[in-house]
């Protein structure tokens, strides 16, 4: 039985008697009790009706039916019965067709993505380090129409088959036992450009230019194999740095991910036929047409004004108003938002062609598109000419620039003034000059960055944009852009070491525990592997497990590191230790008392001290499962067969769950019985859960094996016609 059934089953026996259980199933579900099953005790009646609605796929609808029927008195329990009918949490360690689960990475509208690795083979058959794959699970309410999943799955294959520069490669495909349809893809290292526009904003057309040229180019090998995306948005595209075999990375380009999701979604006339993203959605979209190359480049061209002007075309209080704009306003051109100076008028023309309504007006494909941004691209590239500086011009601008440091106005003419001549380094000079002599904070820091700018796209010099972005920080120390334009200069020039003091600040600032721990795992990777530190590499890693202590493939790092070093173990429950006693709002406490108890069991061989852990985890959550279950584990391994049964009898009689109480009861007296040997007292407890239950598979089970073992011929033949007329459904 699922987590749905579960939580239906119990919220049922908490909230009604058998007879209002009996209306229920008749009135408002519309099933006659009879053709449900036994109606002679609550607790088999709410078992034999979450079952029946389970097989007419009417468990969302029983869930209604409790709502209408007991109102805010079940809305918590109801609530968390709904979340949980979208599918069965991958847990970490789960197995997915090869594919082991390691950690959730988020959800959206269309499915849960989790992290997950999976051990390939190397060159020459040998093995190989385990490669690390983006798992999606589709939402059960998007899996219950089989063809659109065929569909979707088929989709799916065929981009599996392609070898598509700048789109994420599709590992496998598959369902779930439950129906849920599931695609493995590569996974990818880097931000999503919605989180690069969302903390920093606009871009130069010089960094956004290979992004959105990686989009067009896998957008064309895709359209010609007849397939389309379809879901095109800054969301999906993540920005990443490839890595040349010098370990320097290279310019920024774009990774396409999640496509063909439209074979998901039912079409037809109207709005809420429509698939796709409001900000980014084609008018024939948006009038309910199927998804085609010539809406997947208007989606591009959204892409491409977000990323120049830090904010889509069209915005509004909601996906309606913005749909609206679409169908029937014009874009403002991507310069009327963008910083000064940013984007050209060729620039503004190309985006504006890729937004016309008529899809006739706009490219007529992706190579079409790519043609005219490269066409930009060469026309903004002026070489440098000796002597051909403007020596007066140059000079009164910049006169003027000093006398007013704060006019943006006089900063962009200084630099159009020096662009033919690609004086840029006078430029450079002058800008800093204004810099220093502004009074204003925020003036020095606009010019400091424009300096930063024209150091690293125009003169390539990384070391004085770094300079550059160190005067910003001297003004405002906690300026997230500076820091993350000093992080990709690091990595551009491979410098490690000045990478990881860069990332421990940032881990520092970071306020999420989740993007602490993916940091401190980057630290510990570069220290492992570029700077041959295992010792800081370790630390690292456990601090990463302070933040998220139930994340599996930290704790396998951790433990290749510590291997059978005691010394390693402790030092790790040390640091653990510390962050469980001093927490703040956002610390896992309870997983850091479980990790800590399992470290001490598996590693150190100190039951006593897990016992102790897990029991800390215990006091700050009674339900914790994992903490449970290793202090159960802890005692079958010692036999401590009394102790068991109390944890078990104790964690029943504080579960609110009637039905989840008696499968923990009839736990225990299963551990009565087989391992104690007490037959009188486990079949008296078997006896009460049938009392409740009479349907209850293990309790039943087991209280036959008892009567068997007594002899007790007169109770078990009573047991057995009890049974066998619940398994027919009689009352």
């Amino acid at each position: 039985m699922n987590a749905t059934s579960d939580i239906l089953r119990g919220e049922l026996e908490r909230l009604f008697e058998l007879d209002d259980m009996l209306r229920l199933s008749t009135e408002l579900l519309g099933f006659e009790p009879d053709s449900v099953g036994s109606t002679t005790g609550k607790g088999a009646f709410a078992r034999a009706l979450v079952d029946h609605c389970a097989g007419e796929d009417a468990l969302e609808a029983l869930a209604d039916a409790i709502l209408i029927s007991k109102g805010k008195g079940a809305g918590a329990g109801i609530a968390k019965a709904l979340d949980a009918a979208d599918g069965t949490e991958l847990t970490p360690g789960s197995m997915v067709a090869g594919f082991r689960v390691t950690k959730r990475l988020g959800a959206g509208a269309v499915g849960v993505v989790y992290l997950a690795d999976r051990k390939d083979d190397g060159e020459n058959g040998e093995a190989a380090g385990p490669r690390r794959f983006a798992l999606k699970v589709i939402k059960r309410q998007l899996s219950r129409d089989r063809t659109a999943v065929r569909r979707y799955l088929t989709a799916m294959r065929a981009m599996k088959s392609l070898s598509v520069t700048g789109m994420a490669e599709v590992a496998q495909v598959g369902m779930l036992d439950d129906g849920r349809p599931w695609v493995a893809t590569e996974f990818v290292e880097g931000q999503t450009l919605a989180a690069r526009v969302g903390r920093i904003g606009a871009m130069h057309f010089n960094e956004a230019r290979g992004i959105v040229a990686s989009v067009l180019v896998a957008l064309r090998d895709l359209h010609a194999k007849g397939l389309v995306h379809a879901d095109i948005k800054s969301d999906n595209v993540f920005m990443v740095r490839p890595e040349g075999k010098d370990g320097v990375r290279g310019d920024a380009t774009g990774v396409l991910v999640d496509g063909a999701v439209d074979r998901l979604i039912a079409r037809g006339s109207g709005l809420l036929a429509v698939s796709g993203t409001a900000k980014a959605l084609d008018p024939e979209l948006a009038r309910g047409g199927a998804p085609t190359p010539a809406s997947d480049l208007y989606a591009v061209g959204v892409l491409l004004y977000e990323l120049l002007a830090g904010r889509p075309p069209f915005v509004g209080d909601n996906a309606i108003e913005v749909v609206a704009a679409h169908l029937s306003e014009e874009p403002s051109a991507p310069s009327t938002h963008a910083p000064k100076g940013w984007v050209l008028e060729a620039l503004d023309a190309v985006v504006l062609q890729s937004l016309e309504k008529n899809p006739t007006d706009r490219f007529k494909d992706a190579a079409d598109f790519l043609a005219a941004i490269e066409t930009v691209a060469r026309a903004s590239r002026v070489p440098q000419k000796k002597g051909s500086l403007d020596e007066k011009a140059f000079d009164a601008a910049k006169e003027k620039l000093l006398g007013a440091p704060g006019d943006e106005d006089l900063a962009v003419n200084l630099e159009r003034i020096a662009e033919p001549a690609g004086a840029w380094d006078k430029a450079a000079a002058v800008l800093g000059e204004a810099a220093d002599s502004a009074d204003d904070g925020e003036v020095k820091k606009a010019l400091w960055f424009r300096v930063a700018r024209i150091e690293e796209n125009e003169r390539e010099d990384a070391e004085a944009a770094e300079a550059a972005y160190l005067k910003v920080l001297e003004v405002d120390e906690d300026d997230e852009i500076a820091f993350i334009g000093i992080e990709e200069i690091k990595r551009q020039r491979n410098d490690m070491a000045g990478l990881v003091e860069v990332l421990l600040e940032k881990a520092e600032r970071e306020e999420d525990v989740g993007s602490r721990a993916d940091v401190l795992r980057e630290i510990a990777s570069i220290y492992d592997d570029k700077l041959d530190d295992a010792e800081s590499a370790f630390v690292a890693y456990v601090q990463a497990l302070s933040d998220e202590p139930r994340d599996e493939r930290t704790q396998r790092e951790v433990a290749r590191l510590a291997a059978s070093n005691a010394d390693k173990w402790n030092e790790a429950i040390s640091i653990l230790s510390e962050s469980a006693q001093e927490p703040d709002e956002d610390t896992d406490t309870v997983g850091l008392y479980v990790l800590m108890g399992r470290l001490y069991g598996e590693h150190l061989a100190r039951p006593d001290f897990a016992i102790q852990c897990y029991g800390q985890a215990l006091a700050v959550d009674p339900s914790s499962d994992a903490a449970y279950a290793g202090t159960a584990a802890l005692y079958k391994k010692s036999q401590s067969w009394q102790e068991l049964v109390t944890l078990l009898s104790g964690r029943a009689d504080k579960e609110q769950n009637p039905a989840k109480a008696r499968d923990i009861r009839a736990e225990a007296g299963e551990v009565v019985y087989k391992k104690m040997g007490d037959s009188k007292a486990s079949g008296d407890l078997f006896m009460q859960i049938l009392e409740e239950d009479p349907a209850h598979p293990l309790a039943a089970d087991l209280l036959e094996e008892v009567y068997t073992e007594q002899k007790n011929w007169k109770d078990l033949a009573k047991l057995l016609d009890t049974r066998s007329h619940h398994e027919k459904g009689d009352a």
